[in-house]
């Protein structure tokens, strides 16, 4: 990995050392979106009373500049600064250099897992279980982790990040994150005796974090067809933890109007204490959308799991259901409804929950 770094860091040095003047001046595109929504949710947990909540959601919102350009040469460079207004932070800030060599991206942004196919890809309206709001996300019972992916690909971490040349369909990728911290489900150990005490979830950190992808992308017969896998691996910043090592794999057709996708991760034993039987979580999603004229739907399911020191297992559900409508370009309304069910293995514990998600979102 080490030697496939330094030839992805000789790739970028020597396109900076290229001799390229601009054909003109940079291009600023402004783009965004401005997403309000309502949800309503019921809980109840083992038949003895639960919570409800009503509450406003508008974590989509963003504000997004591109910058793009070529030089004489062929060189394509740009970037990108996204702005969440509701957290007032940029959420991602890069900048990519593209041409014959691939692509090559440097600083905030995603590792190359985010173009990886999955059961995310057909989710229209609120996103359910990829959207702003999860239900059963504040009250659930157990430490199943509420995640669409694997929870160790760095996220906007900054990073170096390289893209190969499609050929025939087929392409690759790799990312390196030097430092980075993840909230994820883990077994607490006594840093002195390595002595196991407890089952939290934590804010544990990581270096050196090597991301690599294969993907292929092709047509037959009028059907579309994605597949992609990815590997992670990285090393424990902390002691008597196990260093992570985790994949996943993807695929998305598209047939007849239906987009139909499905994904799968297994984070192993990643961060979790040395000589525990814990595990980090692994799980899966599944979901089919169609369009016709100015309304999509889709339905999708997501199972994920978690392994206690105590042998026992803790597990999350949330099946919905998703209607979206294109009022006029740009403008679409939408409503949702999700179904969720916890269990703590160790307690016998399990919660059950209902979300209704009403929104509206402005694209521009």
């Amino acid at each position: 990995m080490r030697k496939i770094l330094m030839a992805t860091t000789a790739v970028s040095a020597s396109v900076f050392a290229l001799s390229a003047q601009a054909a003109e001046a940079p291009k600023v595109s402004v783009s965004g979106a401005i997403d309000i929504q309502y949800a309503s949710e019921s809980s109840d947990t083992d038949g003895n009373g639960g919570t409800d909540n009503l509450g406003y959601e508008d974590a989509n919102t963003q504000l997004i500049w591109d910058i793009d350009a070529e030089a004489d040469n062929g060189l394509a460079y740009g970037g990108r600064i996204d702005w969440r207004p509701t957290s007032d932070s940029l959420d991602e800030i890069w900048i990519d250099l593209s041409g014959s060599f691939g692509k090559v991206v440097l600083g905030n942004d995603d590792g190359v897992s985010d173009v990886l196919p999955g059961g995310t890809d057909p989710l229209v309206g609120s996103y359910a279980y990829d959207g702003g709001f999860v239900g059963g996300e504040n009250h659930q019972v157990g430490s199943a982790a509420l995640a669409v992916e694997s929870q160790f690909n760095t996220g906007d971490e900054a990073k170096i990040s390289y893209f190969t040349p499609a050929f025939a369909g087929f392409s690759a990728g790799f990312s390196f994150t030097p430092d980075s911290s993840v909230t994820s489900t883990t077994t607490s150990a006594n840093l002195t005796t390595g002595a196991v005490t407890s089952t939290t979830t934590d804010s544990t950190s990581y270096d050196n974090h090597y991301e690599l992808i294969a993907a292929y992308s092709g047509e037959f017969n009028g059907i579309g067809l994605d597949l992609g896998a990815g590997y992670y691996t990285a090393d424990a910043a902390t002691r008597n933890v196990e260093d992570v090592e985790s994949f996943e794999v993807g695929a998305t057709v598209a047939v007849a109007g239906f987009t139909i996708g499905t994904g799968y991760f297994d984070d192993g034993d990643s961060l979790v204490a040395s000589g525990s039987s814990a595990s980090a979580g692994e799980g899966y999603n599944m979901a089919v959308g169609y369009s016709f004229g100015a309304t999509a739907v889709s339905v999708g399911y997501l199972a994920t799991e978690v392994d206690d020191a105590t042998g026992t297992t803790d597990e999350y559900d949330n099946l919905h259901f998703d209607v979206e409508y294109t009022v006029a370009e740009g403008l679409a309304a939408y409503v949702g409804v999700q179904l969720t069910e916890s269990n703590d293995g160790s307690t016998g514990t399990s919660e059950e929950g209902q979300a209704v998600v009403i929104g509206t979102s402005l694209s521009f």
